[in-house]
């Protein structure tokens, strides 16, 4: 039998590389053999909310919200003894439960639902770590379907905003156009001034 610390130690990793090479069925015997080994931990929680990604990702998404929604129900039971932010692993699990119930909804129509249900997740998470993770899809769904915003030619130090989509320039606005250098994100005025239009990881 595999020691529960070993797999305190891999969970959540080992998880998310199934996940990224689609490999949901033994992502998922992986999550059940640790919690029968280990019992519910912040890290199963995180390792869960994997799962509910990557059925997302596959577009099941009766899959993906039945992961979420457990994710959530495990997080809230763990939240009454744990801090969100003193845990390393209950952010991962609760940002992305919330994310993707409301990609689930949005995915089945239900966008004023999914909107409604952001806000009121913002209200109890805004002031924590995940609350500009919560923010930025909020912004996802009220934007989408809608013009990008408008890019000052002032905001790319580059070049000419010209050969860019606005998502383009946001991304690449914290990069030199002439040496490939990452500048800090946090120095840098132009994403300040545009990262809530990116989605949750500042991609568009």
């Amino acid at each position: 039998m595999v020691p529960a610390l070993f797999l305190y130690l891999t969970l959540a990793k080992d998880v998310k590389d199934m996940v990224a090479r689609k490999d949901l069925a033994s992502a998922e015997r992986t999550v059940r053999a640790f919690q029968r080994e280990a019992g519910s931990t912040p890290e199963f929680a995180a390792a869960l909310s994997w799962l509910a990604r990557g059925e997302l990702m596959a577009k099941q998404f009766d899959r993906a919200d039945a992961y979420a929604v457990e994710t959530r129900k495990l997080a809230d039971q763990l939240l009454r003894t744990h801090k969100l932010d003193a845990d390393p692993w209950l952010p991962t699990a609760v940002g992305a439960a919330i994310e993707v119930h409301a990609q689930v909804l949005a995915a089945r129509g239900e966008r004023g639902d999914a909107v409604d249900f952001l806000r009121a997740q913002a209200a109890l998470f805004g002031a924590s770590s995940i609350g500009e993770r919560i923010e930025k899809n909020l912004n996802l769904l009220n934007l989408e379907g809608k013009p990008a915003p408008a890019l000052e030619e002032s905001d790319w130090f580059g070049g000419s905003l010209r050969r860019w989509r606005p998502c383009a320039a946001i991304r690449c606005c914290c990069f030199s156009g002439r040496t490939g250098a990452s500048t800090a994100k946090p120095k840098c005025r132009s994403w300040r001034k545009y990262r809530r239009f990116t989605d949750p990881r500042g991609w568009c």
